[in-house]
C-alpha cells in the first residue's frame, strides 16, 4: 500500500481546521492522521510533535491574523480605523476559535517565529494612535486596555456567554466606543494639564 503524501502546508491547514472543530484541549495527532488518511506514526515523518505542529499553525495563524488586521486597518481616521480593526479581530475570533485560543497560549507563538509578527500587531494600533502623541507607556496602556476588552468579549462570545437578545456585534460596538472615548477624555486632560 502507498503512503499517502502531504506538503507541509496542508498539514498546517487540515490542523488548524481541526484546531477550530475540537478546540486547543482536544486537538490530538491521531485525529489529524485520520484526516489526511494516514496511521499515526506516518505522520512523524512530517512533524517532530503536537507542539511542533501547534508551532507551524500558530505561525500561520499569526500572519494570516495580522494581514487580516493590517487590511482592516485601510479605511477612515485613526479612531474608525480602531474601530474597523476591534471588528475584524472579534470576526477571527468567532470564525476561528482553536487559532484564536492558540494565539492566547504564550507557549506556542513566544516560542516561534510567531512572537514578532504579534510585535507588528503593537506597531499597527501603535500607528492608528499617532495622531494621539501617546507616550510610550500609555500606549502600552492604551494596547493592554483594548486587547482586553477585545479579549474577554470574543473569549464570552466564542463560549456563548451572552445571553441576551441584543445582538454581539451591536454590543460589542458599544463596548468599544464607551473605551475610546474614554481614552479621548483621558487625552483631553492630560493635554489640558500639559498646558
Amino acid at each position: 500500500m502507498r503512503r499517502p503524501s502531504i506538503s507541509l502546508e496542508q498539514l498546517v491547514k487540515i490542523g488548524s481546521s481541526l484546531l477550530n472543530r475540537k478546540g486547543l484541549t482536544e486537538f490530538a495527532l491521531k485525529d489529524v492522521a485520520h484526516e489526511v488518511g494516514m496511521r499515526l506514526p506516518s505522520l512523524y515523518n512530517y512533524i517532530e510533535s503536537r507542539e511542533h505542529l501547534l508551532m507551524l499553525i500558530a505561525e500561520d495563524t499569526a500572519k494570516r491574523f495580522y494581514q487580516l488586521l493590517s487590511a482592516a486597518a485601510q479605511e477612515g481616521d485613526g479612531t474608525e480605523k480602531i474601530r474597523q480593526v476591534a471588528e475584524a479581530y472579534l470576526n477571527f475570533a468567532w470564525d476561528y476559535p482553536g487559532e484564536y485560543e492558540l494565539m492566547q497560549a504564550p507557549t506556542f507563538w513566544c516560542q516561534s517565529s510567531a512572537g514578532p509578527i504579534f510585535e507588528s500587531i503593537f506597531e499597527l494600533v501603535r500607528q492608528l494612535t499617532g495622531d494621539w502623541r501617546l507616550a510610550p507607556e500609555v500606549e502600552t496602556h492604551f494596547y493592554r486596555s483594548l486587547r482586553s476588552f477585545l479579549h474577554g468579549f470574543a473569549d464570552i462570545g466564542r463560549q456563548q456567554g451572552f445571553r441576551r437578545p441584543q445582538a454581539l456585534e451591536s454590543s460589542a460596538q458599544f463596548g468599544l466606543d464607551l473605551l475610546l472615548a474614554g481614552w479621548q477624555e483621558y487625552l483631553a486632560k492630560q493635554s489640558s494639564i500639559s498646558r
